[in-house]
Order: structure tokens, then sequence, then C-alpha cells
């Protein structure tokens, strides 16, 4: 399985205090919310770990040329987690990515209906925030491991209050994180 998703599932996963009259056990304590850094150049090889230290994983965007430094990159950093982000998987053979040390993707909702079949590459199914309620519990039965919600495609804003909102709304409508 995905090293990120698993961080995700233990960031999403509750922690209940036990109760009663029996020996007390520390509470478990639980994990944050993991940082994934988007970069869209992976070209910079001898600086990328200081331009993303604090992240938990990389999403790489618009590789080009880049994607030949994949191996590179996953010798630099071996212990964060990095994925690609693709806009038709369809087509495409995800060997090297998981030859290179690549843990995920991420693919819009718009791609063709084919998944990666390989078992320890996570799969993360981009879709809007403008789905409608029943339209977006479906998404837990789809072949994928985590969400991520995108707001309007090319359009920059910073993080508001409406988008924590929905974010709760959807995660309160997931099982997947």
């Amino acid at each position: 399985m995905s090293k990120l998703i698993e961080r995700l599932n233990e960031a999403a996963r509750v922690v209940t205090k036990p109760i009663g009259f029996g020996k007390s056990t520390p509470a478990v304590t639980r994990r944050p919310m993991p940082l994934i850094a988007r970069s869209t150049q992976a070209t910079d090889i001898e600086h990328l770990d200081d331009y993303l230290s604090g992240a938990d994983a990389i999403l790489f965007t618009k590789l080009g040329s880049g994607a030949k430094t994949l191996p590179q990159i996953a010798k630099s950093m071996p212990d964060t987690p990095w994925g690609l982000y693709l806009e038709d998987i369809g087509n495409r053979n995800l060997k090297p990515l998981t030859g290179a040390g690549g843990d995920f993707v991420v693919f819009p909702a718009s791609t063709p209906l084919t998944t990666p079949r390989d078992n320890k590459l996570g799969k993360i199914l981009q879709v809007e925030a403008s789905l409608s309620e029943g339209l977006f519990r479906t998404v837990n039965e789809l072949p994928v491991d985590a969400i991520l919600i995108a707001d309007e495609p090319g359009k920059e804003t910073s993080l508001t209050w409406h988008h924590l909102m929905l974010f709760q709304r959807f995660a309160d409508l997931l099982t997947k994180p």
C-alpha cells in the first residue's frame, strides 16, 4: 500500500479515550493532517529538498523534461512519498513511476475509465467541489484510495473559510481520506 495513503488513513482515524474502571492506558495521539506540497519542477534536484523540506509528500505536476530525473528525486528524498498528477492515465504505462519509487498518482474525474492496476500505487481521484451531495456519496464505491477536492481549474485562490466548510462537508460524506 502507498505510504501517503497510510498516513492519510492514520490522520483520519478517530481516536477514542478508554472508559471504565480498568487499568488506564495512555491515549493514542492522533497524527496531524499530512501536508502535500505541489511542485511543477523536478529538474533542480540539488535544491529540491530545501524547497520541500516541511512536506509529508510531494505531488509533481507538468514535469515535461523533468520526468527523466524521477529516479534521482527518489534517491535524494528516500523517506518522502511522491507522486504524479496525470491528465490521462488510460494510455500511460505507470511502470517507470513505480520503478523510480513513486508512491501515488492523482487523476481528474474526467479521465477515461481506467485505473492503475498496481496495488502498491495509491490512487487519488480529483473531483470538483461543485459536485452534488448524492454524486459525492457515490465516490465511496469507486476503486480509488483517496479523494482530492479541487477548485475550478485555473482559478488560484487563497484558502478561505468557505473552502474549510466545503472540505468538512465532504469529509462527513466520504469514508475515504
